[in-house]
């Protein structure tokens, strides 16, 4: 898995071989659908805490690094799938040098303070 992933969206549609089938899926689905069913089965086979992580959060302090301190508010779980493909797409040449970015809007902030 070389590539960078790209996380499927509803729509996006997946084909497995039944080695990888999950859940009495098919082997090609939609997204949304796997969602859908991932989640019904947690709820299906959950006690109603743990039903309340998808339905409207559980209610928790997280350390948020970025912030450096506790903040409190809620967890919800969700399912994200992410796709790892084997070959480059055919909009992003291997390798290819990524380009320049243009100037910082904090460029003339930081120019000025230099020169204080």
């Amino acid at each position: 898995m070389s590539q960078e992933p790209i996380i499927l969206e509803d729509g996006d549609v997946l084909s497995v071989t039944d080695e990888y089938r999950l859940m009495r899926m098919e082997t090609m689905f939609r997204k949304d659908q796997f969602e859908k069913q991932v989640t019904r089965q947690f709820i299906n086979y959950s006690s109603t805490s743990e039903t309340k992580w998808i339905r409207e959060g559980a209610k928790c302090d997280a350390l948020i690094m970025k912030a450096g301190k506790w903040i409190k508010g809620k967890v919800k779980f969700k399912v994200v799938l992410e796709f790892y493909p084997d070959e480059p797409l055919d909009d992003e040449a291997p390798d290819s040098p990524k380009p320049a970015s243009s100037e910082s809007p904090l460029d003339d902030i930081r120019q000025s303070l230099q020169q204080a």
